[in-house]
């Protein structure tokens, strides 16, 4: 349960992190918009993945939740690099 409350802030943190990289990528103009977009799409595309493993992890049992955490590891790290990544490619 410790675990899940980590990852439930840290969560929420990138999530507000990727808040903030939408309203740089509005600002943009019209063709970088569409390569950020692009990218923002697959961040989320991971994110609703890792969301789905979340809530596997969430429904596990005491027995079973560190198969599950395990699981979640990888998803999360490819996640944060991603985003990482994509706000970096902003900054420059």
């Amino acid at each position: 349960q410790e675990y899940q409350k980590k990852m439930q802030k840290e969560w929420k943190e990138l999530e507000a992190k990727i808040s903030k990289l939408k309203k740089k990528i509005a600002a943009m103009d019209a063709k970088g918009k569409k390569e950020a977009q692009v990218r923002l799409d697959a961040l989320h595309h991971q994110e609703r993945g890792f969301r789905k493993q979340f809530k596997e992890l969430q429904a596990a049992g005491e027995d079973h939740w560190q198969d599950f955490k395990e699981g979640l590891d990888k998803p999360w790290d490819d996640m944060k690099k991603a985003y990482d990544d994509f706000a970096g490619s902003l900054a420059a």
